[in-house]
């Protein structure tokens, strides 16, 4: 399964995990940046994904829930709220 760039199709990581939850821990764990990638639509319910770089990924109608965030970086990353496709951009959260 592969992980793609939201803007450009090249590939940002790519293993033989089978879900989109298990490509993505995998990729954290491999210290892969996953600039820019797209993750519309994965169900990424209770992964850890602290640490990794979500800066401009397209996180849309992903499933984020009981997700772990701790030091991940969201700059102008996309997510929907409240049935909207917004841009965040989270800094320092406290």
């Amino acid at each position: 399964m592969k992980i793609y760039n939201r803007y450009t199709k090249d590939i940002i990581f790519k293993c033989k995990k089978e879900t989109v939850k298990e490509v993505i821990i995998e990729a954290i764990k491999s210290k892969a940046d996953l600039f820019g990638a797209d993750l519309s639509e994965a169900d990424l319910s209770g992964a850890n994904l602290s640490g990794a770089n979500l800066s401009k990924a397209d996180l849309s109608w992903a499933n984020l829930s009981g997700a772990r965030l701790c030091d991940t970086e969201f700059n102008k990353t996309k997510i929907i709220f409240r049935n909207k496709i917004v841009e965040v951009n989270f800094t320092e959260v406290k």
